[in-house]
């Protein structure tokens, strides 16, 4: 005899599956893709620059602005930023592609950096293509040049300095710069990151020249007066460190006196 009953079978399983098609998709459980999660973003290519500062002593009226790169008043500074009421200024320094493009003319080949001739440099190794700028002091808008130390009871001049590198690298260099620059031996081995890094330097005049890579400092930092810092010292150093280009020795040399 025919019976209806096995028919119907396979219409009932197949509304079965899909009733439980169904409801697994309801619960998130339907089979689907899982999307690939987001990669890790890429870490900064560059150290960024800020000179966190405050001038110190100050009273309104000392300072306006203050500036970075700039010698005089012809000549283009880097950044500058605002002075407030208290002293306090925030310097933010420019990124790698905008000091390649439009501070290129300031940047300064590693082998002329400490104002070395070359019959004074015993020995020098960079990349080929490392091109560099120290920012050792600040000029306010009337041109006093400011400091921050590396450490304010050492008694050996010294103070933090932000150095600009174009690339990633290791600068080695021993020399005796006494012919243009100020003279002190110099055997320093320098490990610079693309962007700007703070290099402590201690300068024991006629002794040695030393030089060391640090962290960037987050919290303000005293400005003072360089010459103030040098107070403690003999007035013939003190007239070393207030001689023209005292924090730019390269700028001794002939091919970077009209840079």
């Amino acid at each position: 005899m025919f019976n209806q009953n096995k028919l119907k079978r396979p219409a009932a399983s197949f509304a079965a599956a899909v009733g439980l098609s169904l409801a697994l998709s309801a619960c998130g459980g339907g089979g689907g893709i899982t999307p690939e999660p987001d990669p890790d973003p890429k870490p900064p290519t560059e150290q960024m620059g800020l000179i966190k500062g405050q001038i110190t002593p100050f009273k309104v009226g000392d300072a306006s602005s203050v500036s970075a790169g700039a010698e005089n008043d012809k000549d283009q500074a880097i950044a500058t930023a605002p002075v407030d009421m208290d002293g306090k200024f925030d310097l933010g320094l420019p990124k790698s592609d905008v000091m390649t493009a439009s501070f290129n003319n300031k940047l300064v080949k590693p082998s002329d950096v400490f104002g070395c001739t070359a019959k004074e440099t015993e020995s020098i190794s960079a990349p080929d293509n490392m091109r560099l700028l120290p920012i050792a002091s600040l000029k306010t808008n009337k041109f006093q040049s400011i400091i921050t130390e590396a450490d304010s009871k050492n008694p050996i001049y010294n103070y933090k300095a932000w150095w600009f590198s174009n690339t990633d690298g290791t600068f080695r260099f021993k020399g005796d710069c006494k012919e243009l620059a100020f003279g002190s031996p110099i055997d320093t081995t320098l490990i610079l990151k693309k962007g700007w890094n703070v290099v402590d330097t201690y300068l024991d005049f006629g002794k040695s020249q030393k030089y060391a890579v640090t962290s960037q400092p987050t919290t303000y930092l005293p400005w003072k007066s360089a010459t103030a810092s040098a107070s403690s010292l003999s007035l013939n150093v003190q007239s070393v460190i207030t001689s023209k280009n005292f924090f730019t020795p390269w700028k001794n040399l002939p091919q970077y006196q009209n840079r």
